[in-house]
């Protein structure tokens, strides 16, 4: 047997040499050694039959060389081709392809050869395949290049026969890749005679695995065999023979199971193992249903060479009825390469159906797979990050139970197209629903699926593609819907098997997923959220709420309500059967409180009413309760906060503050519980305690009218118009009732000189909202009027009542606040800045909305006086902002000269009218720019005035109306802004002062209409003097300065200062002209020797500009003045630039530790700076130029 096997080898390996030597021109030999390999596949034929007699013990070995055999005869036929091809043959009748032609490589976009062009051939022979219509690609006008058109073409091949090219790879549609599958289409059909062997034999093609979701149809019925029957036989479409990677898997073998007359009920079934390969080269073998996912446990090979699977529930197969299962297989990393495999149902015996008789014509396996030994894709799956145990309550959505990413190598991209997870903890599968998988990633969610009977839930068509080194991150989330008390959690992996369909994108291949590393999840749960997800069981919790009333008052009326509690159930629905409420009613009788009912949070009656009983309650804090109430109503809470609201009729026999107090005695034996989904009894908490609602006390409604002593006491202008008089508080606080108001009456109390008539268009208006009226106030919804007082007494009073266009209510504890809104007569009676009106809210209409009674109203509060008076006052100020004195110079502009304050008094806003104004130096201004507070857009723009150095000129600025509004009891800036014309050369137009002087403003007062007048007093407004130059220089200490250790120097630099002149004139110092810089020095030595230190200033060229000599003699140690007087040479700064000056002097002296030296440009003296202009002039403003002090660096000799 042993040497019949090897004999077939060798002509394997001789068959196989042949293919690959040219022996075009061999014909003679190829026919002849065609002869001698047919010969022998009938000689070896014939030993077959006689060394392996029916029954034999090797009956798997001889099922192994039947194959070998069948796989011989298909290659001669190829040979017999191939001869045809060297004879010059034509094949299947397609001109222009030679006679024994096949397709032997891939082909795709952007390819070219020979190969292209038979294949254009081929698919211009069929009008439902071509190329093209015309021109390049069309019949007759093939080339040699795959474009666009050919892959459209091979698209519609590949659709046409779809259930042979697509199906068996898990797709749907073409992709316009020539691959093995599309190859060995076209190779059948290229070839001259039929190929009809007892196992096809197809070009290698990748299979379809179990992440490649079958299109699910209808099985195909197979006669059922009668009676209590299951017949196993092998599809006709069973995966072809094809090439599977190491590290990948495949679907091998595609079986039907058909039951007879009655339903099967298969529990296991073993697989078997054919080909030459070990079992160590395969793992986790599994069977998938006709959708592609997996049913059964994994199996591995035993000795024997059987895989067993047990189904738990058993596979039904329903009577008379086939289903379509799968046989699939992962190939272990490393396996060698050409090694062969096939796997099926090798007996009878080999399924464990019950009573069932099995049938079929054993062993029914699938085609052969060749081991390719190929570094494919890799793809790891991981946990991301850890899942928390939430506790969910049932009813809970989208609880997450598995956070898990999908990692890929560098190798190459994929695509995962099936997911499946599977239930883990002790919940059933009834307790959860609605599976969805989630991508993280992308925000989006992949679908959502429910458990099956075998605990799966399953996420097919996926198509998600994921380039080399992508991470995807996703999710598993459910809903809960039972299953108090237990655990629920969602599993990647079967065993070591991830339940994942992964295909590689470039050579095609199905990828064993890895998720077996030890750090890819948390305590080696490989496949499982790190936690389980502990569904809460039922409880309750009873609180007092939130909302309950605030210790206070009731009415003796029907419906109130004494308290309100918050239950809190969690974990799942919960129904109430017994309710216990004890009251401790003090000096109240039993029968004072009755009607007692419960209501839920939407006030709808869930339990009563009932009356009080007399027993008395003791709670569980010793607490004694003269009476309570048991509600025997059924009452179902959900999960979440629940409320139950206790009302009840207060007897009118009650005395005067009367107190009552409802209360859970004790919550946990008040209530009796039942959870929904459990039936469990559940035990409210807290156990042993009393929770009772606030104390309300028995009272009559009341309402207490409060004029308020606001708005402030103020005087305001004739003609002011929906003017606030008065503030009114309707004050319930004492009430045991909402107070219902429904009318006001409103008093006016005048001075001796004042007529109530002139108050017009009297109106209310309440605080309802949180919105704002129309005035800017919070009171915002007009209750009553207008209307109007008709006394035209003088000094008399006067009153007039409103009915309410809309009732207020006032809630028992609390207060609603009114205004008293009115216009005063612009001509109104009275002397100004003395007589008053004062108004008043002195009567109400008043009932209590629980019990329809009157309520009797009290009257407090004198009200605010309101002074007469014909106009706002202005008041007029230079403000704290306004610039101190300064340099300004030509060409500048938007330079701020002052800045003025106008307040108005709380009488009436002012509009400013117009002022004026008397302004030095203002013939060197173009433009006057006006702006209102800090305003970036001026209000007024007007030109400049003309007019000399030695006389001020006057300036009228009038305002347009409404420009600029000074508000009552508040004020306005007016900041001034000047630009400074750019040209100007005379002398004389140096140390010119600029200076604002403000003479007079008008305004209008914006209710009166009246003028609101000039100043309050007789001072002009002066702001502070500027002084004008055509450039003046700005001095700063040079970032580049030197400080720090003292180093012995004849000739040390000290400082250096930056001078920078104006834009339009050079800034000069020279001693023609008298120009100065005064320097301080500030020095300690511990000794000298008596001759004064000589300091010298040079520019930034090194040129000495003077050096002179500190202080007089003895005084050589002490701080100094030194005065340069550029006697040794000018120094000058061009307009617009900067230039640096160097003070340098000896260190020699400073020889001691801790003897110190620092340079300084003092302000206190105006002269301690004197420059020119173009050469010319002497000026002198170090007060402005050196603001502050100018510091060089500070050196110490360290000790």
């Amino acid at each position: 047997m042993h040497g019949l096997k090897f004999e077939i080898l060798e002509f394997q390996i001789a068959i196989r040499y042949c293919r690959i030597k040219k022996i075009n021109n061999k014909r003679t030999t190829m026919s002849s050694l065609i002869k001698k390999v047919f010969t022998f596949a009938v000689v070896a034929m014939v030993a077959l039959s006689v060394a392996v007699p029916a029954g034999s013990a090797n009956a798997q070995s001889a099922a192994e060389l039947q194959a070998m055999i069948n796989s011989l005869l298909a290659q001669i036929q190829a040979l017999q081709a191939q001869l045809a091809y060297s004879q010059g043959g034509q094949t299947g009748g397609i001109s222009g392809i030679p006679a024994g032609f096949t397709f032997t490589k891939n082909l795709q976009v952007g390819m070219t050869g020979t190969d292209v062009m038979y294949l254009q051939k081929l698919l211009n022979s069929d009008a439902m395949t071509q190329v093209a219509a015309s021109g390049a690609g069309s019949p007759g006008n093939e080339t040699q290049y795959f474009g666009p058109a050919t892959r459209s073409g091979v698209i519609k091949f590949q659709n046409k026969y779809a259930s042979e090219i697509l199906a068996p790879v898990g797709l749907t549609a073409g992709t316009g890749y020539f691959g093995p599958g599309t190859r060995a289409k076209a190779n059948m059909l290229l070839a001259a005679v039929p190929v009809s062997t007892p196992t096809p034999v197809v070009s290698p093609t990748p299979t379809m695995s179990p992440g490649a979701t079958p299109t699910p149809t209808t099985s195909p019925m197979v006669s059922p065999s009668a009676g209590n029957s299951l017949k196993v036989t092998l599809a006709s479409d069973t995966p072809a023979g094809a090439s599977v990677a190491d590290a990948g898997n495949a679907n091998m073998t595609k079986l039907y199971l058909t039951a007879g007359s009655q339903e099967v009920s298969v529990s296991s079934l073993y697989v078997t193992r054919y080909g030459l390969t070990s079992n160590s080269d395969l793992e986790n073998i599994k069977i998938l249903d006709e959708a592609g996912m997996k049913v059964g446990s994994i199996g591995t090979l035993n000795t024997n060479n059987k895989a067993q699977i047990t189904f738990s529930p058993a596979l039904a197969i329903a009577a008379n009825t086939t289903k379509t299962y799968y046989v699939r297989a992962g190939i272990a990393d490393g396996t060698s390469g050409g090694k062969t495999v096939s796997l099926g149902i090798g007996a009878a015996s080999d399924i464990v159906a019950g009573s069932a008789t099995v049938e079929g014509s054993f062993p029914v396996k699938g085609n052969d797979f060749t081991v390719v030994a190929l570094a494919i894709g890799g793809v790891d799956v991981k946990e991301d990050g850890a899942v928390t145990d939430s506790t969910p309550d049932v009813g809970d959505v989208d609880v997450i139970v598995n956070t898990f990413k999908i990692v890929v190598d560098s190798t190459e991209a994929v695509t995962v197209d099936s997911i499946t997870v599977m239930e883990s903890g002790s919940a059933s599968l009834s307790d959860s629903k609605n599976v969805e998988l989630y991508d993280v990633t992308n925000s989006v969610s992949l679908g959502t699926a429910q458990w099956n009977a075998d605990g799966k839930a399953h996420f097919a068509g996926l198509n998600m593609k994921l380039d080399k080194g992508d991470t995807r991150r996703l999710r598993v989330q459910l809903d809960i819907i039972g299953g108090t008390g237990l655990q629920v959690n969602a599993d990647l992996m079967d065993g070591d098997d991830v339940l994942m369909s992964v295909k590689g994108d470039t050579y095609g291949f199905y990828i064993t997923p890895d998720g077996n590393d030890a750090t890819f999840w948390t305590d080696t749960n490989n496949g499982l959220g790190n936690a389980e997800q502990t569904i809460n069981s039922g409880a309750v919790t009873v609180v007092k709420s939130t909302s309950t009333p605030a210790t206070g008052n009731i009415a003796q009326a029907d419906d109130q309500t004494v308290a309100v509690f918050d239950l809190v159930v969690q974990g799942e629905e919960v129904k109430i059967t017994s309710t216990r409420i004890s009251f401790n009613l003090v000096t109240m009788t039993e029968g004072e409180v009755t009607n007692i009912k419960l209501l839920d949070k939407d006030g709808n009656l869930i339990a009563g009413p009932k009356d009080m009983n007399t027993t008395d309650v003791t709670g569980a804090d010793s607490t004694t309760f003269e009476g309570s109430a048991t509600f025997t109503d059924t009452i179902i809470f959900p999960v979440g906060t629940n409320q139950i609201k206790v009302v009840a009729d207060i007897a009118t026999d009650t005395s005067a503050s009367d107190t009552i107090a409802a209360s859970f005695a004790d919550a946990d034996t008040d209530l009796t519980i039942t959870g929904m989904e459990s039936n469990n009894t559940i035990t409210a908490t807290p156990g042993a305690a009393e929770v009772t609602g606030n104390v309300q006390t028995v009272k009559a409604g009341d309402l207490d009218l409060i004029s308020l002593a606001q708005p402030p006491i103020q005087s305001i202008a004739k003609g002011v118009s929906d003017f606030v008089f008065s503030l009114v508080s309707l004050d319930a606080s004492a009430s045991g009732e909402d107070a219902q108001v429904t009318s006001l009456t409103v008093s006016d109390v005048t001075s001796s000189g004042a007529v109530p008539a002139d108050l017009d268009n009297i109106e209310i208006w309440a605080d309802l909202t949180a919105e704002n009226s129309s005035r800017g106030d919070g009171y915002e919804t007009r209750v009553a009027g207008p209307d109007f007082l008709d006394s035209t007494t003088v000094g008399g009073d006067d009153t007039i009542a409103f009915t309410l266009t809309q009732s207020i209510t006032v809630p028992k504890g609390s207060a609603v606040k009114l205004a008293v809104i009115a216009d005063l007569a612009s001509n109104a009676t009275g002397t100004v800045g003395t007589d008053t009106h004062t108004i008043t809210i002195s009567a109400a209409t008043v009932t209590g909305k629980a019990t329809g009674n009157d309520i009797v109203e009290d009257a407090s509060g004198s009200g605010q006086a309101m002074t007469i008076q014909t106009s706002g006052t202005l008041t007029t100020s230079v403000d704290s902002s306004s610039p101190k004195d300064m340099l300004v110079t030509s060409g500048s502009t938007d330079v701020t000269i002052a800045v003025f304050r106008f307040a108005a008094d709380a009488v009436e806003s002012l509009d400013l009218d117009d002022i004026d104004f008397r302004i030095s130096g203002a013939y060197k201004i173009s433009t006057f720019k006006f702006y209102k507070g800090s305003g970036s857009t001026p209000v007024k723009s007007i030109p400049g005035l003309v007019g000399s150095s030695t006389t001020a000129q006057s300036l009228n600025v009038p305002f347009d109306d409404n420009t600029f509004i000074v508000p009552a009891s508040g004020n306005e800036k007016l900041t001034i802004k000047a630009d400074f014309f750019s040209t100007t050369n005379a002398t004389a137009d140096n140390n010119l002062d600029v200076e604002v002087t403000m003479l007079n403003a008008d305004t209008t007062g914006k209710s009166s209409g009246n003028s609101g007048g000039t100043l309050t007093d007789a001072t002009d407004r002066v702001a502070n003097n500027h002084s004008f130059f055509m450039s003046y220089p700005t001095v700063t200490g040079n970032s580049s300065s030197p400080s720090g250790d003292l180093q012995a120097s004849s000739s040390a630099l000290l400082a250096i200062f930056d001078v920078k002149a104006g834009s339009n004139e050079d800034v000069t110092f020279q001693n023609g002209d008298g120009n100065t810089l005064t320097i301080s020095v500030s020095q300690t030595m511990t000794d000298s020797d008596g001759l004064l230190n000589a300091y010298t200033l040079k520019d930034e060229d090194g040129t000495t500009l003077d050096t002179t000599a500190a202080g007089a003699a003895g005084t050589e140690d002490s701080s100094v003045t030194v005065q340069f007087d550029f006697s040794t040479a000018d120094f000058t700064v061009s307009a617009g630039l900067a230039r640096k000056l160097y003070v340098y002097s000896s260190t020699m002296e400073f020889e001691d530790d801790g003897d110190t030296i620092q340079v300084w440009l003092d302000d206190d003296t105006a002269t301690n700076i004197d420059w020119g202009i173009n050469q010319l002039g002497s000026y002198n403003h170090a007060d402005k130029i050196f603001k502050n002090d100018i510091f060089g660096g500070s050196f110490v000799n360290p000790s």
